[in-house]
Formats: structure tokens, sequence, C-alpha cells
């Protein structure tokens, strides 16, 4: 049975979408000691911010654990803390929402995302992710938050991120997401997340077992799909690649290239 769409499967779909893909199967693989490390780190950083939050905004006028409905966010709570927005498909938990002014179907107010991060700085994947959350709390409350709010690792640094709702690549990943819950797997391809990421092995060996095209370093999505649509799906032959893919190592080569065009 595929799983519903989480916060973790909207990252993971950000860092890979094979393994945005194998996670929504409910496949579970061996997280590396940085992921591992990277995990604690954000569990601490939540349960900070969550003190910090409840400090901010009143412990007894704050929510938590709640499902994100009009009724609820009608409320006017200053703050939803694990605020869970969830249909049929979907189920996704904010570390906070936090109310804003602004008029809405609210009232002359709205709710703007709250993400906790490790990164010890801002960066495309965390403001993406806060955007996505964006996109999914919009039409709960009839407006799109015009920003939302990352509290990071550096001494719980807050960033206040202009979001972008209009951005039509927004909604196609979201689609692209429910396509692969709905059956449509996208291709493996190996990239810079995979030296931490717990299906690192499983993914290296089946990259190998048919000479992905991903196992040359630095190789992209579009320069894939550039050569699979020349008929190119598969490493030539190439003696450097082959002593280095049974050792478990990409080709430093660039005879693969060469050969391929």
């Amino acid at each position: 049975m595929t799983a519903k769409i989480t916060l973790d499967i909207l990252e993971s779909y950000l860092q890979c979408k094979y393994k945005c893909h194998l996670k929504l199967l409910g496949e579970h693989g061996t997280p590396s000691a940085y992921e591992q490390l990277m995990r604690e780190t954000r569990h601490r950083l939540r349960l900070a911010a969550r003190d910090a939050l409840l400090s901010q905004h009143g412990e007894r006028e704050s929510l938590c654990n709640h499902a994100v409905t009009v009724t609820v966010l009608e409320q006017s709570a200053p703050l939803l803390l694990d605020a869970l927005v969830e249909d049929e498909r979907l189920s996704v938990r904010f570390d906070a929402l936090q109310r804003a002014p602004g008029p809405s179907k609210l009232g002359n107010f709205h709710y703007i995302p709250v993400l906790v991060h490790e990164a010890e700085r801002p960066a495309q994947p965390q403001r993406t992710l806060l955007e996505l959350c964006g996109v999914l709390l919009g039409p709960l409350q009839g407006r799109m938050p015009g920003y939302g709010v990352l509290r990071m690792a550096r001494d719980g640094q807050v960033t206040k991120i202009t979001l972008h709702p209009d951005d039509r690549r927004l909604w196609r990943w979201l689609q692209e997401i429910r396509d692969i819950q709905g059956g449509m797997p996208p291709p493996l391809i190996l990239n810079r997340h995979c030296q931490i990421c717990e299906f690192r092995q499983r993914c290296q060996e089946e990259a190998v077992a048919k000479d992905d095209l991903s196992l040359v370093r630095g190789m992209g999505e579009k320069e894939i799909a550039k050569y699979n649509r020349r008929g190119s799906s598969r490493l030539p032959n190439c003696p450097v690649h082959s002593a280095l893919a049974s050792d478990g190592r990409h080709c430093h080569t660039k005879c693969n290239r060469i050969r391929l065009r």
C-alpha cells in the first residue's frame, strides 16, 4: 500500500525523486551516521523551537497537535504547533503555523508556515520545502502566505523567507509527487545526496547492474534525459568504469561522455 505524502516525503523528493518513490512504497534503508546525526539534531531543535514559540506567543493561547481545518483556523490562535494538514493522500505535519496580519477567508488574519531545520543557514532546498508548505496551506485559508519562517541550527537563527506561491514549478512538483504516489516511479538517477542517503547501497548496486548513465559523476538529470532521447541509456564499455564500478565507485574519466556523443 502506498504511503501518504508527508513532510519527509516532500523533502525526500527535493533530495532525490527515486528516494521519494522508495519511501512512498514504505521501504527503509540504513541511515548513514551523518543522516542519523541530522535527525537527532532536528529533533533537538524542534524541542527548543517549541519552547521559544510558546514563550513568545503564550502557551494558553496556542493550540497543539490539531488537524488544520477552517474551524480550527477561525479560532484565531496566535500559534498552532504540530499542525496537521491531512486528506486521503496527504498527511503533512507543520512544525508550526504562526498568525499574521492580512485578510483571508478566516478574517483579517491568516497563517504562515514555520519550518525547523538543522541546516546552518538557509539554502534553496529549505526555501523550496517552506514554499511547498505554503502551497498546501493556502487553499485552507483562502490566501497563499507571502512569507514563512525558517528556524535554523545556528543559535536558533530565525529567518523570514519570501514565498512565491505562483511559481508554476511548485504545483508541477506536487503533481509529480502525486503521480509517483499513484504508481508512476521516476528513473533512478544517482546524485550528490547518495553519499549520505539511507538507500545509497541499494541504488548504487542497481545503477551498476544496468550500467546507468548517472554513474558518470557530474552528469545530471537533464543531461541524462538528453542522451536517453538519443537512444543512449547505458554506459558504453569502459575498462576504467568497469573496474571502479565493481568497487562501488564512479568513473572519473571523460571517455563515457566522449563515446556517448
